[in-house]
């Protein structure tokens, strides 16, 4: 009998069989089997993340069309598909896409063998339904399966909880009275997160240098409770320390109306409709069962939308409320930015949008690719192409070619990295022989440290550092 043993773990395991045996894994964890045959291979894996992007990309976009069939459109003008998760093709936090790039390898690797049963041990139940869709005669044994589907229950009650906590910070500002700018016309004014951006001196760690004197800060604080999630004490002093502060802000929260607040959690309970029609679809890509992937992408995303909406006449009131030239924004590329663009594209398109990038960009980051029609090109039918800023600022000339092969127009080489502006101030003094600094990426730091502990173990004359991000 042959058998597929498909293991997701960050420890290796030891296994015995009598059966003729090919594993995969999907974590850093190893399968220690002395005549078993390894399936993994890491440079076929890249180049196959890559020979599907497009196509892939190309799918995820398709599914606009569900969103329009039934209807799921904001103020008569916006697919709400353009502000889901699901069209951002988040790979750092769905396992969608990496899953497909994992079963074709395999696909790939057991094209010739007959496989008799396949065990699955610590992979997501969505892992094993996609699975079994290419394998439907395989005789299946799970071992310890991850369910991380979300109930409509749940998300109503996180919902509920997210709009009482905005209504309690809307009434909070309400009495505290915030002043905002007085100045009424602004050259250059910049989106961006407190306290989540700005170091101990007020500086902000993104844009850096490229924000003088004379330009301002459009600050969220609230934003939609999952880029940044402040507890209510934590919430005011925040708005005092930006009150004292920052003289160059302007809060948007503050204008934030009670009514805003209800109406989305009114959406909120609304959109489930949505969610449970569009999560009872099939999808599948190059034959492979992602349905379940799909809906938890779903279920993000219909947590996300209302929160996002929430803010649309508090953006249009800050607006109209100062004369704004050009207008400055990283996560253009994710769903916060997008709705950024899209109402200032639509209600005031006499203000220039510049995207501006946050971070290191890649071929393989789904989320900077854009399928081959998706992105608007001046038409401004945002139900079916995606609005996107007039001008992007990439940090190099790599970034630039993504972004404009992703579909971006206008794209421009920012005059230096401003997010890395703090390394010319730092001075190497006394450097230590053997030692090692380790930098730990944000997702990907329990992988690095399995990876690297038997190295680390069996060098105890060496200094190891662990940074940790950011």
């Amino acid at each position: 009998m042959t058998t597929l043993y498909i293991y997701d773990g960050e420890v290796d395991i030891e296994l015995s069989s009598d059966d003729s045996v090919y594993w995969y894994s999907l974590g850093s964890g190893v399968v220690n089997y002395e005549d078993g045959n390894c399936l993994n291979d890491v440079n076929r894996l890249n180049e196959i993340a890559l020979e599907l992007r497009d196509e892939y990309a190309n799918y995820i976009y398709s599914l606009n069309d569900s969103f329009l069939q039934n209807k799921f459109i904001i103020e008569d003008r916006l697919s709400a598909y353009f502000i889901s998760d699901l069209s951002n093709k988040r790979t750092e936090i769905f396992d969608t896409y990496s899953s497909v790039c994992h079963l074709t390898i395999i696909g790939e690797k057991m094209k010739s063998i007959t496989i008799d049963r396949i065990v699955f041990n610590g992979c997501s139940n969505s892992f094993v339904l996609a699975t079994r869709s290419i394998y439907p005669r395989c005789n299946v044994t799970t071992e310890c399966i991850i369910d991380s589907s979300t109930s409509i229950l749940r998300q109503i009650k996180s919902q509920v909880h997210f709009f009482i906590g905005a209504l309690v910070k809307v009434v909070f500002l309400y009495y505290y009275n915030f002043k905002n700018l007085r100045l009424r016309e602004i050259e250059n004014l910049f989106l961006t997160r407190f306290p989540m951006h700005f170091d101990e001196n007020y500086k902000e760690d993104k844009y850096g240098n490229l924000v003088t004197m004379k330009d301002c800060y459009l600050i969220s604080i609230l934003t939609d409770g999952m880029h940044q999630n402040l507890r209510f004490r934590a919430y005011k002093r925040t708005v005092r320390l930006i009150s004292s502060q920052l003289k160059n802000a302007i809060l948007l929260d503050s204008y934030l109306r009670l009514k805003d607040v209800i109406v989305a959690l009114i959406n909120s309970l609304r959109f489930q409709y949505y969610r449970i029609i569009l999560a009872s679809h099939s999808y599948n890509f190059r034959e492979i069962d992602i349905s379940d992937f799909i809906s938890l992408e779903l279920a993000q995303s219909f947590m996300r939308i209302p929160r996002l909406m929430m803010y649309s006449g508090a953006i249009k009131a800050v607006f109209r409320n100062y004369r704004v030239n050009n207008f400055i924004y990283y996560l253009h590329e994710y769903s916060y930015g997008r709705y950024f663009s899209y109402i200032l594209s639509t209600f005031f398109p006499n203000v220039t949008t510049i995207g501006f990038q946050h971070g290191p960009a890649a071929r393989r980051k789904l989320l900077y690719h854009l399928a081959s029609e998706e992105s608007d090109r001046g038409e401004k039918d945002y139900l079916r192409h995606l609005p996107i800023p007039d001008k992007v600022l990439a940090e190099n000339f790599h970034s630039a070619q993504i972004y404009t092969e992703a579909g971006y127009s206008n794209v421009c080489i920012m005059k230096e990295i401003y997010r890395l502006d703090y390394l010319k101030n730092i001075k190497r003094r006394d450097i230590q022989a053997d030692t090692k600094l380790v930098a730990l990426g944000l997702h990907d730091g329990q992988s690095i440290l399995n990876f690297l502990s038997k190295e680390i173990t069996e060098n105890k004359d060496k200094r190891y550092i662990l940074k940790l991000h950011p």
